[in-house]
């Protein structure tokens, strides 16, 4: 058995407080969305956001990715008010992003919260719903040509279906 520590641990220092670590995780989630966009049908679909200030808070984390669209991309937002605050746990949000969860349904058990612009809520609950991510099409706008083929063999073996037409490949 390990003896108790003899005096309690230090807090956190400031520098780790929540204000940081939300910025980080707002510019770490910007990159990745922006990424994840490339190769998609959607890409076409995030014009109506632009200009438009989103705010995704996650209840059990109480902290918000703070995001805006601007200039074809997400970015990380300031303070300034948002058109849109989503509330939901954490595991709700990845049960939305991984198809597993209705946002309809969670909204009428109180799982998920909207509040703000009217139209901007629902360009995000329609973006939301309509989500048919194409990890093909993803490895062909970002892999050069042997990485390619080699993200797809492993896609494949792993079980994802590859019967979709491919986009010509944007780099050529």
């Amino acid at each position: 058995m390990v003896p108790p520590l003899p005096f309690p641990p230090l807090p956190a220092p400031p520098l780790l407080g929540p204000a940081p670590a939300q910025r980080a995780a707002s510019l770490i989630i910007s990159i990745l969305a922006n990424h994840l966009a490339r190769g998609q049908a959607l890409e076409a679909r995030l014009a109506p956001f632009e200009g438009r200030r989103l705010w995704l808070c996650v209840t059990d984390w109480q902290g918000c990715l703070k995001l805006s669209y601007a200039r074809g991309a997400w970015r990380p937002a300031g303070n300034e008010a948002p058109d849109v605050v989503v509330r939901a746990a954490a595991a709700d949000l990845l049960d939305i992003a991984r198809r597993r969860a209705d946002v309809d349904t969670l909204f009428f058990q109180r799982r998920l919260q909207m509040e703000g612009d009217t139209e901007t809520g629902l360009l995000l609950r329609n973006l939301l719903e309509s989500l048919d991510y194409d990890w093909p099409a993803h490895f062909r706008a970002v892999l050069p040509p042997p990485l390619e083929r080699l993200a797809l063999a492993l896609y494949r073996r792993l079980g994802g279906a590859t019967d979709r037409a491919l986009p010509a490949r944007p780099y050529q």
